[in-house]
């Protein structure tokens, strides 16, 4: 029987958490926090996304990933794998840091300063990745998100 200690020992593995930078029309950047674990069998990220029960499996010709995506979802996820994570614990801390900063109420567009505390996380992130993949590079530099708030 799988369980969330399993999962987060797989995730530590195979998966990673992120935070990816979309660029909207205007110069508007967007920032998600997005969870994926890539395999090369499809069956255990079947059993992983039954246990938790949300989730969606991108199959191609050379690898599966199973993906989590939505504020609540990635935080549903954080909350029951992150107690057992080992390896990966800092970057789970940090998407829920992040998911806390973009959850409030009203529609009011952010500050300089919440933009600026939300790229500073992003980057932390990345830091922590690089740790075991090389080579990674953001696709949009701190300066470029922060022009838009000169």
């Amino acid at each position: 029987m799988i369980s969330n200690k399993y999962i987060a020992g797989f995730f530590d593995g195979e998966g990673s958490a992120m935070i990816l930078t979309d660029n909207r029309h205007g110069g508007i950047f967007r920032l998600r926090p997005v969870i994926k674990i890539a395999q090369k069998t499809r069956g255990i990220l079947d059993e992983i996304k039954k246990h938790l029960g949300f989730g969606t499996i991108f199959p191609t010709k050379t690898i599966h990933t199973y993906q989590i995506n939505g504020h609540d979802k990635v935080l549903k996820f954080i909350e029951e794998i992150s107690p057992y994570a080992f390896l990966k614990k800092e970057q789970l801390f940090l998407l829920k840091k992040l998911i806390e900063l973009q959850y409030r109420k009203g529609s009011k567009p952010y500050t300089k300063k919440e933009v600026k505390n939300m790229v500073i996380i992003r980057d932390k992130v990345h830091l922590l990745n690089t740790i075991t993949k090389s080579n990674i590079k953001q696709k949009y530099p701190k300066n470029l998100i922060m022009k838009k708030y000169e």
